[in-house]
């Protein structure tokens, strides 16, 4: 009797930031597609391997080895041969990771990548096209235009512990998440006046409202707050699979453009995303998500305002009756 082949091993490197992360998902999900019988390994960062774990497109998920010198460099070559790959997609995005691929190249069948370090042969700038145009070229079957990253699979951790239910925090089913937070060097396209005024009109209207981020950005959450009766702050009380559990079940997610705007809209949040002057161009930086994605863009003589945000609103039915959504 003739024994069947071991499946194939392929190892998937992943990016370090959370918004690029976040984009890798698209790829990853179209690797898994193209590779439907493999054992896919991936490296990822410490922090974000337990928000990954879930994933159906790898069988693993390790925290990649650091690399902060050149001391560093055999260790992960001795790593990489020992996991007797036969393809390394690599998506990484920090130049960082060009210096030691070259010395941990020879011991995989094939190296795809890294593939994230430029985005110039995306038409639209995009991390995520520029993602799939690269695969493409590798031989995979994608459209990169329609490349949407997909992390609906959080939802299904509901099913062993409740603390991903909105009731879990005194949410009903019916609530708008915030999350105000700006990147580093950011310049805040909206005062706290605006978010708190949006969130008295949704309370109005019979629509929970919370506010999420991290601890620093407790003291914003909490002056929202204050000034809106009823909407009460979370930021620094959840982890990064919570946030995204709670962007999934929301009924719409109000961000400035941050990268958990990427984890809110990849779980599937409908999600606005409120640009400033000086952040990139939205069709180069806009997050993508399987819930849909709203972009408010300043004009030449105005911010984004209320009304932009309360038109979004009733685009994505905020202000409907509660309902229920379901995990991909």
């Amino acid at each position: 009797m003739t024994a069947k082949p071991a499946p194939e091993k392929i190892l998937i490197c992943l990016p370090g930031s959370l918004d690029a992360l976040v984009s890798a998902m698209a790829p990853a999900a179209a690797i898994r597609r193209h590779h439907p019988r493999a054992r896919i390994e991936a490296f990822a960062p410490e922090a974000h391997v337990k928000l990954l774990e879930p994933s159906s497109d790898f069988d693993t998920v390790e925290a990649e080895p650091e690399i902060d010198g050149l001391k560093q460099i055999p260790a992960y070559v001795q790593r990489i041969r020992r996991g007797n790959y036969n393809i390394v997609y690599d998506l990484r995005t920090s130049p960082k990771a060009a210096r030691y691929v070259s010395a941990a190249r020879a011991f995989a069948g094939r190296w795809v990548g890294p593939i994230g370090l430029e985005k110039s042969s995306a038409p639209d700038g995009h991390l995520v096209t520029h993602y799939g145009m690269a695969l493409r070229e590798a031989g995979l079957n994608v459209n990169p235009s329609a490349l949407v990253p997909d992390m609906r699979w959080i939802l299904k951790l509901r099913r062993t512990t409740r603390t991903l239910e909105p009731a879990y925090f005194g949410l009903g089913e019916n609530y708008v998440l915030m999350i105000p937070g700006l990147r580093p060097g950011a310049a805040n396209p909206w005062e706290v006046s605006n978010w708190s005024a949006l969130a008295r009109e949704l309370l109005a209207n019979g629509v929970g409202v919370t506010v999420a981020g991290s601890k620093a950005d407790a003291a914003l959450a909490n002056e929202i707050c204050r000034n809106a009766d009823g909407a009460r702050s979370l930021a620094g009380r959840t982890d990064l699979l919570r946030i995204a559990a709670l962007a999934a079940q929301s009924r719409a997610v109000f961000t400035p453009l941050n990268a958990l705007s990427y984890l809110a809209a990849g779980a599937g949040g409908p999600t606005v995303v409120l640009f400033g002057r000086k952040d990139p161009p939205s069709k180069a930086a806009a997050p993508r998500g399987p819930g849909g994605v709203i972009s408010l863009n300043p004009t030449t003589t105005s911010l984004v305002t209320l009304e932009d945000a309360l038109q979004a609103a009733r685009v994505l039915d905020a202000f409907g009756g509660a309902k229920t959504r379901e995990s991909a």
